[in-house]
């Protein structure tokens, strides 16, 4: 793979589909169930190739994704890194009932914001190549904010 731009990272999604039994309301799921870093460049157009199939699932792996960091979302990557599960954010719709990814993001400011405008948003595991290119720009770019403490009104008119 080579080296990344600094503040971009070309990533391919792994999305599957699981028949489900017994449900007498639904027949399949769909999930994203992984990254690979650095697959199919971001400069190539969005493709989806079947990649492992049987009985149950089939998993397709859709390429042309990068991961894009924004100086004015690092405290959102700072928070992800420090979470219990540092994650990578697929942002999904639905296509005549598949599942298909849109946005790989970074930050999980930007992921909940998208849940609240109804996108279906999945939480990957960093893999490691991306965990140290995620924490090496929070360390060059991170500036914490001072918190200020709320200054409380007198409650007494007569002051003292």
């Amino acid at each position: 793979m080579s080296n990344p731009a600094a503040d971009r990272f070309p990533v391919s999604v792994i999305v599957e589909r699981r028949s489900v039994a017994n449900n007498r309301w639904i027949t399949e799921c769909w999930q994203v169930v992984g990254i690979v870093p650095g697959a199919m460049a971001a400069d190539a157009a969005t493709a989806r190739g079947l990649i492992h199939k049987d009985e149950t699932a089939e998993q397709y792996l859709w390429g042309g994704f990068e991961i894009a960091l924004h100086r004015d979302e690092t405290e959102g990557y700072y928070y992800n890194l420090l979470g219990r599960q540092p994650s990578v954010f697929v942002v999904c719709h639905r296509q005549a009932a598949e599942l298909v990814p849109f946005l790989v993001l970074a930050s999980h400011y930007e992921a909940e914001a998208y849940m609240d405008a109804g996108e279906e948003v999945f939480a990957i595991p960093l893999p490691p190549p991306i965990y140290l290119w995620l924490e090496r720009y929070v360390v060059e770019h991170y500036v914490p904010t001072e918190k200020k403490g709320r200054k409380r009104d007198r409650w007494a008119g007569g002051g003292r």
